[in-house]
């Protein structure tokens, strides 16, 4: 298990998280991808970054020794309970839907070359 630290959400909030999720996600120039090794839905977000040679870092929460707890870091972070959960360049994407409209919308291509994911 890593050990938790706290970090401020907002002046009136401050969750505790593990060390490793806060290492990976507030780095702003990573793709981070916090899923389960066994979900469809991560499985197509991991599929459309391939596609487009992103590099990224996934987070398989089901595989991680804390992962209940990473999770409930997120959930009170993000708001989000699902996977996967998408970060890129410390910022909070979404789940599956939002990175697919992202890359309908033509806007993901930009997130990724800002946050250095993309090979130049």
């Amino acid at each position: 298990m890593h050990p938790f630290v706290p970090f401020v959400l907002n002046f009136c909030s401050i969750i505790f998280v593990p060390i490793n999720l806060l290492c990976f996600i507030t780095h702003p120039y990573f793709l981070i991808h916090c899923s389960k090794s066994y979900c469809q839905f991560s499985g197509q977000v991991k599929q459309l970054l391939s596609q487009l040679n992103a590099s990224y870092k996934v987070m398989e929460l089901d595989r991680e020794s804390d992962g209940y707890e990473v999770q409930s870091a997120l959930v009170e972070w993000t708001g989000q309970r699902t996977v996967p959960n998408v970060f890129i360049g410390g910022k909070h994407i979404g789940g599956c839907d939002s990175v697919i409209a992202k890359h309908r919308q033509g806007k993901l291509m930009a997130l990724l070359t800002e946050a250095g994911a993309l090979a130049t």
